[in-house]
């Protein structure tokens, strides 16, 4: 499953920042192991749904998450293509971050308008770091 084209130098700008990057998906660890490096993805850590022994988009998921990052939710973004997924996030209290990704789900699938109740919007990975950087 290749990546999208703009993460992996993305990630790089992240992993060079101060901030942490993790996944946290629904794939378990040893899936997003293998997914990540065939990609050429850097994270800081893999998180998956099954540390919280659920799948997202139950609020434990997502709060183990911070637990385990040793964080307070509010204190985490939760990046994602996809609205149901930051909306889950948004309950269980972390803030939320909309990448478009107009092919997710195929070419011919209808466009999934921008969610309105996201912390930010941004057009791809280097513009999320981008953004994080300049905003601090």
């Amino acid at each position: 499953m290749p990546a999208w084209p703009d993460a992996p130098a993305g990630l790089e700008r992240l992993h060079d920042s101060r901030v942490i990057t993790a996944t946290l998906s629904n794939g378990g660890l040893g899936l997003l192991a293998r997914l990540t490096k065939h990609a050429g993805l850097r994270f800081d850590c893999l998180l998956s749904a099954e540390l919280a022994t659920s799948y997202k988009p139950d609020p434990r998921v997502y709060l183990t998450a911070a637990e385990l990052l040793d964080v307070e939710p509010r204190r985490l973004l939760m990046v994602a293509c996809h609205p149901d997924d930051l909306a889950a996030a948004a309950d269980a209290g972390l803030r939320t971050a909309y990448i478009p990704r107009p092919l997710e789900w195929g070419p011919d699938a209808a466009p999934v308008p921008t969610p309105i109740d996201v912390d930010l919007v941004a057009a791809d990975v280097p513009d999320l770091a981008r953004v994080l950087a300049t905003n601090g």
